[in-house]
């Protein structure tokens, strides 16, 4: 156990909130949590430290004190804690806290138990440095876990979060002290003359009051000042020697709002005399400084002598602490070129937008653009190219365009005017309109080669390329990566033609050619290798990856996926941190891992809109739908499709648009709603064709082909089916399972089994690609039901048995529990009824456990009707009854129609026949509305049965039909009653 902390000593004299630290004291012992928020300077820590002390004795806790910085996220704040842990000599206790390649949750969650079991008051400084949404992560899963364990944090801003389990902490904010408090603590500090004076100066606020105390009422600034240069560290006090630069702990208004007017003479005759480091909004005061006379007197050389010394002083600041706030790069850029030296100004700040774009910290990039210097930006140059990547990556095209085309407008014909218009062309790329970036690619391509600027025309061609692969024009983009790789080589260009043999292995990818996407992938790897790139060869790294994931080979592909997780969160990206997540939620769905998939896709989204990636927050949305998809979970999958939407409307993406409303018409597909499914799908196929994505568009067009197949249009379907046949043959992958499944599904449902099998057959065979994990289940469920339907039960129940291990071998619990459901039907249909139940009951387990409704919906039907058919009719009643809940809470409607005409037979079977003829006409009604043919007989069969059929409808016609229909089942069960 320890037994000495790391917590400072509250300060002396601590005099004033002796009310508010009896308040906390009292607080502390039910709460969690407690959250002191007020300005700068106002007292937090101290109010702080001196709790934790208090109750340190008082609730037998150990103290344990964080600071917070500027930049952090909450993966920084809990190794921050485990290096704490360590200092104190008890490194085991936290040795979890800085596993990055552990969600943030996960982390979170150990450190509660690590608060509990340690008995620890941890005292987290400034907490609300941290992004708002870790900061709600975070303190929410240490509010609902907390037993033993306390956190006092201090903040500037309220810190909001969710509790699960209902907890909630306590909150105080700190005002300025009163004037008996202030008169107190005054006199504590050895001044007890001009009190009136002294306190118009500092107006109540505990930092002004000791600073003008120790200054004195008549040095005033000059006071304040010496107080201010004892508490600095080495750096900034060589910084202030230079220039007498003054941090101040409050901005302007935040004085003046807390402390009165008062407070602002003072203030205001500090930023007379001194530059303020601390910006609040952009750089200000440098005009002060050179129009202060005393500095006048020092001469220009002297001045810029003492620019260019300040210049260094903050560059150097920048490199030793490397954080995401850029005050100190901006700080160094404007005395750089006050020093008369602006090309070391502009090499400094595109290196650090560079550190900032590559870790995807995209809002950091656009505060240091923001912050530069107005009249600079407003110039064609390479940071007025960055100003305009920096508003596309989060999101603000329509501004990045009109920033372009005002640079544009003023730039000579040049390799600069060519990188503006490439600029331009990824700007249109991301609203996508392919035709016009394009088009302004094109126009920079050929400015490039005019001026011979080799370099560029090599990442034209990529760019051209990218749009070509991008809208599955394959063919046309494998050149174009070829030429940008000759000319990479030529100007010694490494990473061009890394990127250029990257995307030429993406398209053998995309085309089903794994072999040669793997020989590509791994040059393309080696060469990030020789350029030391971890970033380029964390995404060939995922390329790999994906072809292990296409291959069956999840674990691998897991492996690789949380690999690539590590190394981004090492590197500060948090793009590659969320890209990173979302493949691993992309490999816990084709495991059948829906929830660990949601968590994933929350986690990655939360990242996006931390560092304002507008993209990212779509796409993540968008996977986050067809994962509540994926489980059943429609009303969930809907919103958040919804919510995608508007994401890609915002930022003006169409395509975006276009994916959203596929995943939209399937969502509608699965729940039945065959009207709302067909309208989303034409709004897509409307997109995608005018946007010229023959894939996305080919994707349309199957889903809308299984709608009509299952309304009984076949024949539009099979049309619908061969034009996306032809749109991904033109991609170079006519052959690919979901194609050759949606072909083998409209065989079988026109009644050509035979085609149906030989396709099914030839999809799963062995071979040295094969189709996912996923694909492969779906075939064997397939060419199972192919066998069935023509009467031979032995073959199918081998071929689902075969799934159920593939399912099992590669860790698919989805795929398992769907192969279970389709083994016990089997089971069942051979009369080896026991064996059918407990198959259902293993699916039903395994569908709740993972969260999965439409399976839970599915697998309760097929064990009430099992239990019917063995008698049980009250286990019969109660697991149709919950398929019944089940599929109408989802809008399942072959479940719930099938559900109520098993509760109609129990109720035949009971002799109630108004029970069962009520039933029967609810299921009738659903039949109907499903087009669910041999439902609606089955339901006019119990109605006839029950004594309400229609004249002409008898029973024994309605059993006829369901034999020629080869529905022996359910002709089967209506010949019971009859």
């Amino acid at each position: 156990m320890i037994t000495f902390h790391n917590c400072p000593p509250p300060p002396e004299p601590f005099v004033g909130r002796e009310r508010e630290l009896e308040l906390l004291e009292k607080r502390l012992r039910d709460s969690p949590l407690i959250t002191l928020v007020g300005a700068g300077g106002i007292g937090k820590t101290a109010l702080a430290v001196t709790l934790a002390s208090r109750a340190a004795e008082s609730l037998d806790l150990i103290p344990l004190f964080v600071a917070c910085r500027p930049g952090w996220a909450a993966g920084a704040f809990l190794a921050a804690i485990h290096l704490e842990l360590s200092r104190l000599g008890e490194e085991s206790f936290g040795v979890s806290l800085r596993d990055r390649t552990s969600s943030v949750r996960d982390r979170t969650v150990h450190l509660a138990g690590l608060l509990d079991r340690g008995g620890f008051l941890l005292v987290a400084d400034d907490l609300g440095q941290l992004p708002a949404q870790d900061m709600k992560i975070l303190v929410g899963a240490l509010v609902d876990r907390l037993e033993r364990g306390r956190i006092v944090a201090t903040s500037r801003r309220t810190v909001r979060y969710t509790s699960l389990a209902g907890r909630s902490g306590f909150e105080m904010r700190l005002k300025v002290l009163g004037r008996d408090d202030a008169i107190r603590l005054l006199a504590a500090l050895g001044r007890t003359e001009r009190v009136d004076d002294l306190l118009a100066r500092a107006g109540g606020h505990p930092l002004y009051l000791r600073l003008v105390a120790r200054g004195g009422a008549v040095a005033g600034a000059a006071g304040v000042l010496e107080s201010v240069l004892a508490g600095l560290g080495p750096l900034d006090l060589e910084a202030l020697r230079a220039l007498c630069v003054l941090r101040v702990p409050v901005s302007h208004s935040d004085t003046v709002d807390l402390a009165g007017p008062a407070s602002a003479s003072t203030l205001e005759r500090l930023e007379d005399l001194f530059i303020l480091t601390r910006v609040h909004g952009g750089r200000r005061h440098l005009p002060a400084f050179v129009a202060d006379p005393l500095r006048q007197k020092l001469g220009p050389d002297e001045l810029k002598a003492r620019h260019r010394r300040a210049a260094e002083l903050f560059e150097a600041r920048y490199l030793a602490e490397m954080t995401l706030v850029p005050d100190a790069v901006v700080e160094a850029f404007h005395h750089f070129v006050e020093a008369g030296d602006a090309d070391r100004a502009t090499l400094l700040l595109a290196q650090a937008a560079a550190t900032l774009e590559a870790k995807g910290c995209f809002r950091e990039l656009l505060m240091l653009t923001d912050q530069a210097d107005p009249e600079y930006m407003s110039r064609p140059n390479e940071l007025a190219l960055i100003r305009a990547r920096s508003l596309r990556l989060v999101g603000k095209n329509r501004e990045a365009l009109r920033t372009l085309a005002e640079l544009e407008a003023i730039c000579p014909r040049g390799a600069l005017a060519a990188a503006i218009w490439a600029e331009k062309g990824q700007v249109l790329q991301d609203l996508s309109d392919g035709d016009g970036a394009l088009k302004e690619f094109y126009r920079a391509l050929e400015l490039a080669r005019e001026v011979g600027a080799r370099l560029l025309e090599a990442q034209l061609n990529n760019k051209v390329a990218t749009v070509l692969k991008d809208r599955g024009e394959y063919d046309r983009a494998v050149p174009l990566y070829r030429q940008a790789a000759d000319f990479g080589m030529e100007v010694s260009a490494d990473v061009e033609v890394a990127f250029a043999m990257h995307n030429m292995a993406k398209i053998h990818y995309l085309r089903g050619r794994l072999d040669q996407a793997r020989a590509l992938v791994e040059r393309a790897q080696n060469s990030y290798e020789r350029l030391d790139d971890p970033m380029g060869r964390a995404l060939a790294r995922n390329l790999v990856a994906n072809i292990h994931r296409d291959l069956g080979d999840l674990v691998t592909a897991r492996e690789i996926y949380s690999e690539n997780l590590a190394t981004y969160r090492s590197l500060g990206s948090r793009f590659g941190e969320a890209f990173s997540l979302s493949n691993l939620g992309d490999v816990a769905r084709e495991e059948g891992r829906i929830e660990e998939a949601r968590e994933a896709y929350l986690e990655a989204r939360q990242l996006s809109v931390a560092i304002g990636n507008r993209f990212g927050e779509g796409i993540y949305t968008t996977r986050l739908a067809e994962a509540h998809r994926a489980c059943g979970d429609y009303t969930e999958a809907l919103a958040a499709v919804a919510q995608a939407r508007t994401i890609w409307e915002a930022i003006k993406n169409t395509s975006g648009v276009g994916w959203a409303l596929t995943v939209e018409g399937e969502i509608q597909r699965d729940r039945g709603a065959y009207a709302e499914a067909l309208a989303a799908l034409e709004q897509a196929e409307s997109i995608r064709q005018r946007l010229k994505e023959s894939g996305g568009l080919a994707v349309c067009l199957l889903a809308r082909s299984m709608i009509l197949a299952d309304l009984g249009d076949l024949s539009a379907a099979s049309s619908l089916a061969e034009r996306a046949a032809e749109l991904l043959a033109k991609g170079g992958g006519p052959d690919s399972p979901q194609n050759l499944s949606s072909q083998a599904y409209l065989l079988f449902r026109r009644g050509d089994r035979k085609g149906a099998r030989q396709i099914l057959e030839a999809l799963i065979a062995p071979g040295p690609v094969g189709p996912s994990t996923r694909e492969r289940v779906r075939a064997l469920g397939s060419l199972a039901a192919v066998h069935v339907a023509e009467g031979d039960p032995a073959r199918a129940r081998n071929l689902i048995e075969e799934s159920l291990r593939f399912s099992r071998g590669h860790h698919d619990r989805r795929g398992e529990a769907i192969a279970l459901v389709q083994l016990g039907a089997v089971l069942a249909s051979q009369g080896e009824l026991d064996r059918a139940a407990e198959s259902f009951r293993s699916s039903l387990a395994l569908a709740q456990g993972l969260g999965d409704r439409r399976g839970e919906a599915q697998a309760a039907l097929g064990l009430g009707e099992t239990m019917l058919e063995l008698g049980a009719l009250e286990e019969a009643q109660r697991f149709l009854g919950r398929a019944v809940e089940l599929s109408q809470g989802g809008g399942y409607v072959r479940p719930e129609t099938r559900a109520l005409l098993g509760l109609a037979e129990a109720a035949l079977a009971r002799k109630l026949s108004e029970q069962a003829a009520e039933l029967a006409g609810r299921a009738l009604d659903r039949a109907v509305a499903g087009a669910l043919g041999p439902e609606k007989l089955f339901a006019q069969g119990v109605l006839a049965l029950a004594g309400q059929g229609v004249a002409g409808c008898p029973a024994s016609r309605m059993i006829e039909e369901l034999e020629a229909q080869r529905q022996g089942s359910l002709a089967g069960r209506l010949k019971r009653y009859g």
